[in-house]
């Protein structure tokens, strides 16, 4: 059914918000006559190291959007690379406004440390149990302040990826609380929800390479990338080099937040919107296919 409903509704763009595999399965039944639309596909969150087997699964889209110059850069020179002929469209991630927030809380005796959670990182149930173990002793640390375990989800709620060691659950298992040092410290909570409200409450955030870091750049709140795994693209988190976020696990127990380098804002995600230019490049190249291959009255028919 999609070949028809692409040929009945004749749309101008498409954007194939999909996984790389299955852009490389749909984008052939679109054809490649004169009167196919334009392919647009892009990557959600963070996507550098580029991959140069991203560029092969959207080797035949038109348009690849992307978040940072970085990121444009480092796509552009694989596809040079590999011989496909893709353009590349800059844009703020979408929960970005067009600069950082002036600095709220960096004094301040009040607002919580929070942490976002990932599923996949760090992976292994040690790691997760020893990441819980600084966010105890940060608790303990100052029991008039919440440390606050954010969740992507509540249990059971499906999650983009699978989440073996889930952090609740531990926090919640006999045998970890006797290894975090028994009764646990009332003000170390588990929480979901919107980042956005808990960062209305944070004093600082700690991660180790979620976007959430990028959201609390935005909201002037200072944070810390736990670098006590490792830097690496499994952790992806070598984006973060040059941002002078990473500490350890010191840092969290003793809520040693930090602001980033303005030198690596620039060149990631906060290039301010101004300087998008995917929808620009999308209308030009819509403009000269038209002008190219279908005569005025055609069109006029189509408005109608």
């Amino acid at each position: 059914e999609f070949e028809q409903h692409v040929s009945a509704r004749r749309p101008d763009v498409v954007l194939l918000s999909l996984r790389g595999p299955l852009v490389r399965v749909v984008t052939p039944l679109f054809g490649n006559g004169p009167d196919r639309p334009m392919l647009v596909s892009g990557f959600p969150g963070l996507t550098i190291p580029a991959e140069p087997k991203a560029i092969i699964y959207r080797e035949q889209v038109d348009l690849i959007v992307l978040h940072s110059r970085r990121e444009v850069r480092e796509f552009r020179t694989n596809a040079e690379a590999l011989g496909v002929p893709v353009d590349f469209g800059l844009a703020t991630l979408p929960f970005l406004p067009d600069a950082p927030a002036p600095d709220l809380l960096e004094d301040s005796t009040q607002g919580d440390l929070v942490f976002a959670a990932q599923a996949k990182v760090p992976s292994e149930r040690d790691e997760r149990i020893r990441l819980l173990g600084w966010l105890v002793q940060a608790a303990r640390r100052r029991p008039s302040r919440r440390v606050v375990v954010k969740v992507r989800a509540g249990r059971g709620e499906a999650q983009t990826h699978a989440e073996t060691f889930d952090f609740a659950e531990l926090l919640a298992d006999p045998v970890v609380r006797a290894e975090l040092g028994g009764t646990l410290p009332a003000n170390l909570v588990v929480e979901d929800g919107p980042m956005s409200a808990h960062l209305e409450r944070a004093a600082a955030l700690v991660t180790v390479s979620s976007t959430a870091v990028l959201e609390a750049i935005a909201a002037g709140i200072p944070a810390i990338l736990i670098d006590e795994f490792g830097i690496s693209p499994k952790l992806i988190n070598t984006v973060f080099e040059g941002s002078a976020l990473f500490g350890g696990a010191d840092d969290v127990a003793a809520w040693t937040a930090r602001h980033p380098a303005p030198s690596w804002l620039d060149d990631n995600y906060f290039h301010g919107r101004e300087h998008d230019d995917w929808l620009a490049q999308l209308e030009g190249r819509i403009v000269d296919r038209v002008d190219q291959a279908e005569p005025l009255g055609d069109l006029e028919e189509r408005a109608r």
